[in-house]
């Protein structure tokens, strides 16, 4: 009777060591999701870790790729395995299951398997909101049965290994849709400004030869120093593309000295008196949201050096009650804003979707002869 309670002990103690390294995995594998590391680090983080709690020689990720089954990553099986699996281009489960013995199933896939030398195989599918975007395959030696326990793990894991694909094909979504953005945006700027600076400087050039030819000196002058003025104008419009382009928090140094350098390098270009006021030094935030903060800042100075015919301009950031507040203030010759709708003015209208895009607000006060006062609101999301 002493040696079946020590054996009972025993076995409980092996329990519950077993269901310490899995809930130790599920954890390391949420916090590893939750730091938003490559989605390769992830996945081979999370096949390895599976490999080590459930005993087993090997497995692989699947991932679907264009509605096929891609082996995404593999751990300790071998080249012949991996190369079969390739040519054999398993399906992806639909839900979780195990072979305990490959030599006695009849499908192709496990003959596959078992030639290669595996003789246990289970299978789960990584699902995020019910969709199946792949699979996780382990592999044994020996036959073995999974228990529900196993399985159970087993689907856990396929679930937060699917919200970690499915967050990052959204956040690559993103970016491709950010890409796109910026390039619309340098082609409108282009368009809008170059484009049209060289098509004037053509006619300037054109009247300029006329000029010299019928010996107008006095008007040639004025061609020439009209052509000068576009031409510094055009430059500062390709710097102000150039630098549109330029990640600046990319040294960790984040928004608030990024926007500071951009003021200094406007006022120094554009000749108007600038003032930089910043109430929270500290604030720290995700990258695109800084990245959209920093674009608005942008748009509206670059509005202020083409239309206002501002002598001064003011940028002021702060933060409060969990919003972060940009207040862009010039002394220009401003306008009536019933006169001009945002449809009409590109640079209202895409500050305003940038500030809503996060979930903030965008308003503006304008009246002719008294400038403009530009007030946008974000809600802080801390890094």
């Amino acid at each position: 009777m002493v040696r079946g309670l020590k054996q009972s002990h025993e076995q409980l103690h092996q329990k519950i060591e077993q269901r310490n390294r899995e809930l130790a995995m599920i954890s390391n594998l949420a916090l590893t999701i939750s730091q938003s590391t490559g989605l390769d680090a992830v996945l081979r983080g999370a096949l390895d870790e599976t490999v080590a709690v459930l005993n087993v020689e090997g497995g692989v990720i699947q991932l679907l790729d264009d509605a096929e089954p891609a082996l995404a990553v593999t751990s300790g099986i071998s080249s012949k395995l991996a190369t079969a699996l390739h040519g054999e281009n398993i399906e992806i489960p639909a839900q979780p299951f195990f072979v305990a013995d490959l030599q006695n199933d009849a499908r192709s896939s496990s003959r596959v398997i078992f030639e290669s030398g595996c003789r246990a195989w289970a299978g789960v599918p990584l699902k995020s909101k019910n969709r199946a975007l792949g699979a996780l395959h382990l592999f044994a030696r020996a036959p073995r049965h999974f228990t529900t326990d196993d399985i159970a793990l087993l689907e856990c894991i396929g679930n937060q290994i699917g919200v970690a694909v499915e967050n990052a094909r959204n956040a690559q979504r993103v970016e491709q849709m950010a890409i796109v953005e910026e390039r619309n945006r340098l082609a409108r700027e282009i368009h809008d400004s170059l484009a049209q600076a060289l098509g004037y400087l053509n006619l300037k050039t054109e009247m300029l030869e006329g000029a010299i030819t019928r010996g107008e000196t006095e008007s040639a002058r004025t061609e020439v120093a009209d052509v000068r003025r576009v031409v510094r104008d055009a430059c500062y419009d390709v710097r102000e593309s150039i630098d549109g382009l330029r990640t600046r928090w990319s040294d960790g140094n984040g928004l608030i000295p990024a926007a500071a350098a951009y003021v200094h390098e406007f006022g120094q270009r554009s000749g108007l008196l600038t003032e930089y006021v910043v109430a929270d030094g500290d604030v720290r935030l995700a990258p695109v949201i800084q990245a959209e903060v920093f674009r608005i800042i942008q748009e509206a100075l670059t509005n202020v050096r083409k239309h206002a015919r501002a002598s001064r301009v003011s940028v002021a950031i702060k933060s409060s009650e969990g919003a972060m507040r940009i207040e862009i203030v010039d002394d220009g010759r401003g306008f009536e804003l019933g006169t001009i709708g945002e449809q009409h003015h590109f640079g209202l209208r895409i500050m305003r979707e940038r500030a809503e895009s996060l979930g903030g607000t965008f308003q503006i006060e304008s009246a002719a002869g008294k400038g403009a006062h530009i007030v946008v609101q974000v809600p802080l999301k801390r890094k």
